[in-house]
């Protein structure tokens, strides 16, 4: 399919709202969750793999009849983020060179240095990757309900786990 195609019907998905569950009480409730992605730098394979196998479920399970919710979530705590950013900050040749490249597949070239610079921050590198899987993940096609996205930096997520 060319991408004119895919654009069009992704779009038409989304300004329908044909991901997000139906209010049906007379259909059977699913749930899917695939594990989320640490958001510290583009996807690669294994990615989707994970989350092409989420989304023929949740399409099968829609045909046959079932209320499907299938949210997205962005793993954006713990220590690789941190790392990663002191690593800018403190000029580290490779991980420099390891988000360069992760940030020109998105980018073009004339912006690679100025997202760069703002890595420093690990809650920049976080918020940019989850933008930009959110994108990868929608160019996919996949059937993702983006009206429930959530982090867990979100405050309300914070709270749910404490």
């Amino acid at each position: 399919m060319d991408q004119h195609t895919e654009k069009k019907w992704q779009e038409a998905w989304s300004k329908g709202k044909i991901f997000q569950p139906d209010l049906d009480r007379n259909k059977k409730k699913f749930l899917i969750t695939v594990p989320w992605p640490y958001t510290n730098g583009s996807l690669h394979v294994g990615h989707g793999r994970t989350y092409t196998l989420g989304d023929v479920i949740a399409r099968y399970k829609r045909i046959t009849g079932f209320n499907v919710l299938f949210p997205m979530g962005f793993h954006q705590s713990g220590t690789p983020i941190l790392a990663l950013a002191s690593r800018l900050r403190n000029g580290d040749a490779k991980a420099i060179s390891q988000l360069t490249r992760d940030i020109a597949t998105y980018e073009p070239e004339q912006n690679i240095q100025k997202i760069l610079k703002t890595m420093v921050e690990p809650k920049n590198i976080a918020d940019y990757f989850s933008d930009a899987t959110v994108k990868d993940f929608t160019s996919m096609g996949y059937s993702i309900d983006w009206s429930r996205r959530f982090t867990s930096a979100d405050d309300f997520y914070q709270d749910f786990v404490r």
